[in-house]
C-alpha cells in the first residue's frame, strides 16, 4: 500500500513538474517580441495615401540589383591594364644601334652623312623608348578594344599615359623610316638596319597588378548609399512613391 502511495507521489510530482514547464514555456513565447509588418500598402509612382511616415530606428538604405551592376561596369570600363616599364631594353637597344652603325654605314663616303645618321636614328630611337614600346600584340588589342588609357609603372609608381602616346615595334620602325633621309635609301637601303629583328618592346603587360588593381576597386563597391537615422522623415501624404521613398 506504501509503495502505491509513493508510486503516486511521485507521477503527481512529474506530472507537476511538466505542466509548470509547460506554462513556462507558453508565457515566455507570449512575451518575447513578435516580428513588426509593415502595415501600409503602396504602388511605386503613385502618392502616399498615409499620414507622415518617420523611421522609428536606424536602417541603412541598400542599393538596387542595377545600381551595383552599373558601378561594378563602370569600373571594369574604366580600368587601366598596367605595363612595366623596362629602361634596361632602352639601353641594350641604344647600344646594338652603336655597335651597328660602323658595319652598315662602311660604304658610305659622305662622312659627314656617316656621323648625322646615326645621331639622328639614335635620337629618335631614345624619344620612342622613353615614350615606351610594346609589342604588336598588345598595341593592337588596345586599340581593338577602345582602351585610350593605359597605366606604366616605373619605379613602383604608376603614371596613366594615353595609349597615342606609345608605339607598338611595327610603328616605332614606321617613324624611323619616315625620317629616313630618302638621298641615302639608293646607297644605304633602310632595311639593311633589320630593325624588326633588334628593336624590342620595352613595356610588359602586366596581369597580375592589372586584375589585382580592379579586383580591389570592385570589392571596395559598397552595398548601401546611406543610412536613415531613427525619427528621420520618409514620405509624407500625397507624395509620390519612389525607390528611394
Amino acid at each position: 500500500m506504501k509503495e502505491q502511495v509513493k508510486t503516486r507521489q511521485r507521477f503527481f510530482d512529474e506530472a507537476y513538474k511538466t505542466i509548470v514547464f509547460l506554462v513556462a514555456i507558453v508565457g515566455l513565447v507570449f512575451l518575447m517580441p513578435h516580428e513588426s509588418k509593415f502595415q501600409y500598402q503602396f504602388e511605386l509612382g503613385k502618392p502616399w495615401q498615409y499620414d507622415l511616415l518617420t523611421a522609428t530606428y536606424d536602417f541603412p538604405i541598400y542599393k538596387s540589383a542595377e545600381e551595383l551592376k552599373n558601378e561594378r561596369n563602370a569600373i571594369i570600363e574604366s580600368q587601366h591594364p598596367y605595363f612595366d616599364y623596362n629602361e634596361a631594353i632602352k639601353t641594350k637597344v641604344l647600344q646594338e644601334l652603336n655597335e651597328k652603325a660602323p658595319a652598315v654605314m662602311h660604304s658610305l663616303l659622305n662622312s659627314s652623312a656617316k656621323e648625322s645618321l646615326p645621331k639622328l636614328l639614335y635620337t629618335e630611337i631614345e624619344k620612342l623608348y622613353s615614350a615606351g614600346i610594346m609589342s604588336d600584340d598588345d598595341y593592337l588589342y588596345l586599340i581593338n578594344n577602345q582602351i585610350d588609357n593605359i597605366t606604366v609603372t616605373r619605379n613602383k609608381i604608376g603614371v596613366p599615359i594615353n595609349t597615342n602616346n606609345v608605339a607598338s615595334v611595327s610603328k616605332a620602325i614606321e617613324s624611323l623610316q619616315k625620317l629616313y633621309p630618302a638621298s641615302l635609301h639608293a646607297i644605304i637601303p633602310f632595311e639593311t638596319w633589320d630593325f624588326d629583328k633588334w628593336l624590342l618592346p620595352n613595356l610588359a603587360y602586366n596581369e597580375e597588378i592589372t586584375l589585382k588593381v580592379k579586383n580591389e576597386e570592385l570589392n571596395s563597391i559598397s552595398v548601401t548609399s546611406g543610412m536613415v537615422q531613427a525619427g528621420e522623415r520618409i514620405i509624407g501624404r500625397g507624395e509620390i512613391v519612389t525607390d528611394k521613398a
